[in-house]
C-alpha cells in the first residue's frame, strides 16, 4: 500500500512537471513575442527617426545634366536648390540654349515630403503652367514637368515636359578632348603643348576658346597623353575684359620661389569699350597642390602696368615687384 502511494505521487509530479512545462514554454513563448514585437517597434520607430535625421541642406546647390556636364557644356535644363537642413527649398528650374537665344525660367519653393518636393507654376517666360515634381534621391535628383493641358498650344519653346535626371555640377566626372569638342570647346593646336608639371608628369596643356553667353572666352585643361582631361583651369582673367581673339604665350616656369612650374598665359582681347582695339591680358596661375589658381589682385598689377604682352615684360614684372 505504501508502494502504491509512492507510485500516485510520482505521477501526480511528473503531471505536475508536464504542466509546468508547458506553462513555462507557453510563458517563454510570450515573453519572446514581447520581445520581437519590441524590437519591431523599435525599429519602425528608429526608420522614423532616421528619416527625420536626414541633412536635406545636402541636396543645395547646381543640378545639371550628367552628359552635359562631362561635355563641360553649362547650358540645357538645371536646377538651382537652396535647402535647408529641414528640407524647406527655395530655387529655380532654367532652361537656356547656347546663346541665350531662348531662355525659361520657374521659380519654386517649398516644403520636401517623402523625399519629394512638389510646386504649381502658373509661368516660364513662355506662358506655360503646370506641375513640377522633384524626387531627391541618393547622389542625384530627378526633376518631373507636367504642362497642364492647352498650356500654350502655340509656343514650343520653354523648359519642357518629362523626367530629367540630374547630378550635382562638382559630381567628379570623367571627360576626354571628344567630350569637351562635343560641348563646343575649340583647341588652339599652336598653344597647346606636350610638357612635364609637378604633380601631374607627363602632360598635354590644351588652349582653346568657347562660346558662353553669346561671347567667346578662352578655356585651360590639362590632359593626359591619351586626351582624357585631368584638370580644368579656373576661369581666365581675361574673360570679362574685352571678346577673346586668340592665345599668344603660353609658358611653364616658377615665378614665386617654391620649385613648383606655375603657368604663365597671355591671351589678345577685343577691348569691350571698342571692338576695333585690340589688347593683350596676362595671367599666372600658381601651382597649389594639383590646382593652379590665379591672384586677380596680382593680375591687376601686371596688366596696368603695362607689362602685359608678352613673356619677356611679365617675367621683368616679377623680378621687380
Amino acid at each position: 500500500m505504501k508502494k502504491f502511494y509512492t507510485y500516485i505521487l510520482i505521477i501526480t509530479l511528473c503531471f505536475s512537471s508536464i504542466g509546468c512545462s508547458k506553462e513555462e514554454k507557453k510563458e517563454n513563448e510570450n515573453n519572446n513575442k514581447a520581445v520581437v514585437e519590441e524590437k519591431d517597434e523599435k525599429e519602425i520607430n528608429s526608420g522614423v527617426s532616421e528619416e527625420k535625421k536626414i541633412d536635406y541642406s545636402a541636396y543645395t546647390g547646381h543640378w545639371v545634366n550628367e552628359k552635359l556636364l562631362i561635355q563641360d557644356f553649362k547650358y540645357g535644363t538645371t536646377v538651382d536648390l537652396d535647402v535647408d537642413e529641414k528640407g524647406y527649398v527655395n530655387g529655380s528650374v532654367y532652361s537656356a540654349t547656347e546663346n541665350l537665344a531662348h531662355i525659361a525660367q520657374v521659380d519654386i519653393n517649398g516644403q520636401i515630403e517623402n523625399n519629394k518636393l512638389s510646386y504649381d507654376f502658373d509661368e516660364d517666360v513662355w506662358e506655360h503652367s503646370g506641375n513640377i515634381e522633384i524626387e531627391f534621391k541618393e547622389n542625384s535628383i530627378v526633376l518631373n514637368i507636367k504642362y497642364n493641358e492647352k498650356s500654350s498650344e502655340n509656343n514650343l519653346w520653354g523648359i519642357g515636359e518629362g523626367a530629367f535626371p540630374l547630378i550635382n555640377d562638382t559630381t567628379p566626372v570623367k571627360r576626354t578632348l571628344n567630350d569637351i569638342k562635343d560641348g563646343g570647346f575649340v583647341a588652339q593646336e599652336n598653344q597647346s603643348f606636350d610638357t612635364k608639371i609637378d604633380n601631374y608628369g607627363d602632360i598635354k596643356f590644351i588652349s582653346g576658346l568657347k562660346r558662353e553667353d553669346g561671347n567667346d572666352i578662352a578655356v585651360f585643361y590639362i590632359a593626359d597623353r591619351n586626351n582624357n582631361i585631368l584638370y580644368k583651369l579656373p576661369a581666365f582673367y581675361g574673360n570679362n575684359k574685352g571678346r577673346f581673339e586668340e592665345v599668344n604665350c603660353v609658358a611653364f616656369m616658377d615665378f614665386n620661389g617654391d620649385n613648383l612650374k606655375d603657368i604663365l598665359i597671355i591671351g589678345k582681347f577685343l577691348s569691350n569699350e571698342d571692338f576695333s582695339k585690340e589688347i593683350h591680358v596676362a595671367s599666372i596661375y600658381f601651382q597649389e597642390g594639383k590646382e593652379f589658381k590665379n591672384n586677380e589682385s596680382l593680375d591687376n598689377e601686371i596688366n596696368n602696368s603695362g607689362h602685359n604682352e608678352n613673356m619677356e615684360s611679365v617675367v621683368e614684372f616679377m623680378k621687380n615687384s
